[in-house]
């Protein structure tokens, strides 16, 4: 049996596409991977948060409301805010800039991610 061949375009991508194959080659053979280089995963906060936006979309998917949304995934350890309290809350709107750009992402603004830019 051939072994598998692959083909890394030069262009904007090829940095990561080289990691991406080196990454799968190593882990086809067993050996556990370095660790990424920067440009190769998201930081620690960054993928906390994507996470967290994720599943902010699982969750208005079966229904969760806002406030849900904010005290069980984004302010699990805050008091609940009732009435005009909620309304006017600095927690309220960040939840629903959190949810805003999950929804983006989801229709696509995944591709403004950091090399998208200069992809296919």
């Amino acid at each position: 049996m051939n072994p598998p061949a692959f083909l890394i375009p030069g262009d904007a991508f090829a940095p990561l596409r080289s990691e991406a194959l080196y990454r799968l080659q190593l882990a086809l053979c067993g050996r556990s991977p370095p660790e990424p280089s920067p440009h190769f995963s998201p930081s620690t906060y960054q993928r906390r948060r994507l996470a967290n936006m994720l599943a902010m979309l699982d969750a208005r998917e079966v229904g969760a409301t806002i406030r849900e949304l904010a005290f069980t995934l984004v302010y699990p350890n805050s008091r609940l805010l009732r009435g005009a309290e909620w309304k006017a809350s600095g927690e309220k709107r960040h939840v629903l800039r959190l949810l805003r750009s999950a929804l983006r992402l989801r229709g696509g603004g995944y591709r403004t991610f950091y090399g998208f830019d200069r992809s296919i």
